[in-house]
């Protein structure tokens, strides 16, 4: 048997093409709707997709089981769970899965079995040569249940399914998981970076045997005591999660059936709901069109776009290489902001013609603010957007914290007549904060370039907790 892991680094995310060397009879598990890894892993092999798997309904990205069927000639066949209940059936699946169904796979058998607790749906499908043994499973893909060196978090349907999804979590584990060999080899939906759980590993496999050893996860402990264990520093669940987990049960338009983005005028983007620049922060900062958000282009891109942008109204793109296009596009689409109106190219001939209606935003190092602190005291406030944990590491005095994903519904708490800098760790989450809070008529704003960084790098004064630090990053060969 061939296993093709496909990562998608931008959102942590692993697909997989599992082909079965004679017959070429091909699956592919849990695709992202950004499809073009899959498809070139399928042309490489001269593979058959039969099937398409999704192990559950995705939270934080649109599921590219459509889209993969329709670039296939829709010979494949998309099999769903329906073990959580109707309200997690896929509108758009061709065969809905029962615990320990069974899909062959040339001379190979997969098994879906029910594994509830990241969510009710859940499926871990089994992998079994039943020409070596049909008792025994050689490869788990485990989608969102085990993640290497942790566990998918039982939280993201809210308060009100904790309780109940928690107990499935742990009854999956304790439960499930004795009956199947410590060689059975883990494949899981996602890597580090992943918000689906916490202090998930770099690796992109493992054993069940390696779990047993070393994920602490896996010590069986009183269940209310396991499951607060295991939701005890766990970051927060981004809000849009809930969203795509919604989109995804109904399915999504094909990408081809999406209006074509159209290059429009100044004045109509102007006129736009929702105008994102995907500049760099500097360029931003020399020159933007009024009422943007800044989110520059990066390895988090679509995580933030999909936090900070609203689902419901038409977004235009400010770029300034039109030979982007289609790869912000993709990353949008990835996320479920179908919704693009248009895109400006905003470069040196654009700024000639446009330059008076721009605006510009500060930016300071971070000696610079402080010495603004030193000199200006009460009409200068600073704002935090780092998360909680980073916080924990020192911060500077009389800071205001309001994580970036949190800053939007909390504008009305800052002192919009004093001077505002924001700071993260780099300058890249501050700077799309400014933007921010220029957008929403905060007339004196700085982004600290350099973040906290270069704040510690000059041994700037802050605040210090003494029985805190981070822990060693684990070393992952």
């Amino acid at each position: 048997m061939s296993i093709h892991q496909i990562s998608l680094p931008d959102l942590a995310i692993y697909s997989y093409v599992v082909i079965d060397p004679t017959t070429k009879k091909a699956a592919v598990i849990d695709p992202p709707r950004e499809i073009d890894g899959v498809l070139e892993c399928i042309l490489n092999e001269g593979a058959e997709v039969i099937a398409i798997l999704e192990t559950h309904v995705h939270a934080d990205f649109i599921s590219g089981a459509k889209e993969l069927k329709s670039k296939l000639g829709e010979k494949a066949m998309i099999f769903s769970s329906t073990a959580g209940g109707p309200e997690w059936v896929t509108d758009y699946a061709d065969v809905f899965l029962k615990d320990k169904d069974q899909i062959n796979l040339g001379a190979w058998r997969i098994q879906a079995c029910h594994t509830p607790g990241h969510t009710p749906e859940h499926m871990t499908f089994l992998l079994f040569d039943d020409h070596v043994s049909s008792e025994t499973p050689l490869v788990a893909f485990t989608g969102d249940f085990i993640l290497i060196g942790s566990l998918g978090r039982p939280d993201l349907l809210g308060g009100g399914h904790l309780q109940n999804l928690g107990d499935k979590l742990y009854d999956s584990v304790f439960n499930f998981l004795p009956t199947l060999p410590d060689s059975l080899q883990i494949f899981p939906a996602h890597t580090a970076g992943s918000f689906c759980g916490k202090g998930i590993s770099a690796k992109p496999t493992s054993t069940l045997g390696e779990e047993r050893s070393s994920n602490v996860n896996f010590m069986k402990k009183d269940k209310k005591e396991w499951v607060d264990s295991l939701l005890n520093e766990m970051p927060e669940a981004p809000k849009h999660f809930s969203i795509i987990k919604k989109l995804n049960v109904k399915g999504m338009p094909l990408i081809d059936e999406l209006s074509k983005v159209r290059l429009v005028p100044f004045e109509a983007v102007e006129n736009s709901p929702i105008i994102l620049d995907v500049r760099s922060k500097e360029d931003f900062a020399k020159g933007y069109i009024p009422q943007s958000i800044n989110i520059p282009l990066g390895m988090s891109f679509p995580s933030w776009v999909a936090a900070l942008l609203p689902y419901n109204k038409g977004i235009t793109i400010v770029i300034d290489d039109e030979g982007l296009l289609d790869f912000i596009i993709a990353k949008l689409t990835l996320v479920g902001l179908d919704t693009i109106y248009g895109y400006f190219v905003l470069d040196d001939q654009s700024k000639k013609i446009y330059g008076n209606k721009l605006s510009t935003l500060t930016t300071t190092s971070a000696r610079e603010f402080f010495e603004m602190l030193e000199n200006e005291g009460d009409n200068v406030a600073i704002v935090d957007v780092r998360t909680p944990f980073e916080r924990l590491n020192g911060y500077i005095e009389n800071s205001i914290h309001c994580e970036l994903n949190h800053l939007q519904q909390t504008l009305h708490s800052l002192p919009k007549h004093k001077t505002i800098g924001l700071i993260c760790a780099s300058g890249y989450r501050s700077a799309i904060g400014a933007s921010i809070l220029k957008q929403e008529g905060f007339k004196d704003v700085i982004n600290i370039d350099g973040g906290m960084n270069e704040w510690n790098n000059e041994k700037l004064p802050i605040v210090q907790h003494p029985h805190f630090s981070f822990p060693t990053p684990h070393n992952v060969s």
